[in-house]
């Protein structure tokens, strides 16, 4: 005899498979675009073993028609961006995670960095040293940087980037100065030794976001993006089996993608699974997507 939890296991994974149609064509759409933001973080699965294995997500960059896209690998390594991004050509903004490096390499793809993450090494030391020191300085102007981007929120791109080319440059070149100038007087190995290197060799994807007033100064969204799953894996721990993984990052995929499109995931879930057997190509497959389906049919839908 079954348990409630078996049953419910089996309920999501029957449920995945109808929704993965959907879940392809949200890949097929983000792929045409020329902006993609990814972040991974590690997952369990009980009847794998690896000990640890990953759940990487990726984003579309454009806010407009936002797709978010969870995937479940064994490895953090390379191959699976690589994979991912094949047919890719434009920006894709990450972390400075080494595995990011080989596509960011590539002619047809601008590597854009995230200066939330550079600043967070330098605000370690700031959290823990008594005094003013190198740290706080660069931190300030790090600061005055995401001052220019708040002032830029919600302006057209081609306003952000003028207001970029003028404001933001100056701090950034005091702020490579300062780097540079430091990288030599801080102890080998140190802390700030290492935040100050990890800056430096990636300054070209740190300022890379000054190149298109779509892009963001930071990987933020993705980091956000992926903490279902990190907020997850504290309540249920882990997965039982690979499929179950699979299964969990199609539905994730969904809900997050009706969640960025302001879209009641419960709501467009009812609706999608008592209708997508009526889908008979393509076209009417792309309708029902959270950022096309009409809003009346979910509101109807809601008070059937």
């Amino acid at each position: 005899m079954k348990s409630h939890a078996q049953t419910l296991s089996n309920w999501v994974i029957g449920c995945s498979k109808i929704l993965v149609p959907l879940v392809g064509l949200m890949k097929k759409e983000m792929l045409k675009s020329d902006y993609i933001c990814s972040d991974e973080t590690t997952v369990n699965v009980l009847q794998e073993s690896k000990s640890t294995n990953y759940i990487w997500v990726h984003q579309s960059g454009e806010r407009h028609n936002r797709i978010v896209i969870y995937e479940y690998n064994k490895s953090r390594s390379q191959d699976v961006i690589n994979e991912f991004l094949l047919n890719f050509r434009g920006y894709h903004q990450s972390d400075g995670y080494v595995g990011y490096a080989a596509v960011h390499s590539k002619d047809y793809i601008i590597g854009v960095g995230c200066m939330a993450h550079a600043r967070r090494k330098f605000m370690s030391l700031v959290k823990v040293s008594k005094t003013r020191g190198v740290a706080d300085e660069i931190v300030d102007i790090m600061n005055n940087l995401y001052k220019i981007e708040k002032k830029c929120s919600g302006l057209p791109v081609e306003n952000i980037k003028s207001i970029r080319q003028s404001e933001s440059v100056v701090f950034l070149n005091e702020l490579k100065d300062k780097l540079e100038y430091y990288k030599d007087k801080a102890v080998p190995k140190g802390f700030l030794y290492n935040a100050i290197n990890y800056s430096l060799n990636q300054w070209q994807k740190l300022t890379a976001y000054l190149q298109d007033g779509r892009l963001r100064i930071d990987n933020n969204d993705s980091e956000r993006a992926i903490k279902p799953f990190v907020i997850g894996r504290k309540n249920w721990m882990f997965h039982n089996t690979e499929g179950g993984a699979d299964a969990s990052c199609v539905i994730y995929s969904i809900i997050e993608t009706c969640k960025a499109n302001n879209v009641n995931a419960f709501n467009y879930l009812k609706y999608v699974l008592e209708n997508v057997h009526k889908v008979q190509n393509e076209e009417q497959l792309f309708d029902l997507l959270p950022f096309n389906i009409s809003r009346d049919i979910l509101k109807e839908n809601r008070r059937a």
